[in-house]
């Protein structure tokens, strides 16, 4: 994303309080607008407009084929095939015997 200023601060001078450094005073004309991040992170979002560009990127259009009756076998890819064959672990649970369900 690109940043300008925004022009009513264009030429000005900002005080910033920090509390290990104290009061900072910020000449606007001379911020660095690289460092964008860094100035919001310490206060100066306010000072800063995102450009809008024209272009706008391509959108994708993404495409579902519904799929009417049965699925056939050839369709399936093997990955899928392999997991449905796959056991299913069951939780181990306590087998009941004889003598704990007469007690």
């Amino acid at each position: 994303m690109e940043y300008t200023i925004k022009p009513e601060f264009v030429g000005k001078t900002v005080k910033i309080y920090d509390r290990f450094q104290g009061t900072k005073t910020i000449v606007v004309n001379n911020l660095d607008l690289t460092k964008v991040k860094y100035y919001q992170t310490i206060g100066l979002k306010h000072i800063f407009e995102e450009v809008v560009t024209a272009t706008t990127p391509e959108s994708t259009v993404i495409e579902y084929k519904g799929i009417v009756g049965p699925i056939s076998e050839s369709d399936l890819s093997p990955e899928f095939l392999k997991a449905i064959d796959t056991p299913v672990k069951k939780k181990r649970t306590k087998k009941v015997t004889q003598e704990d369900a007469e007690a």
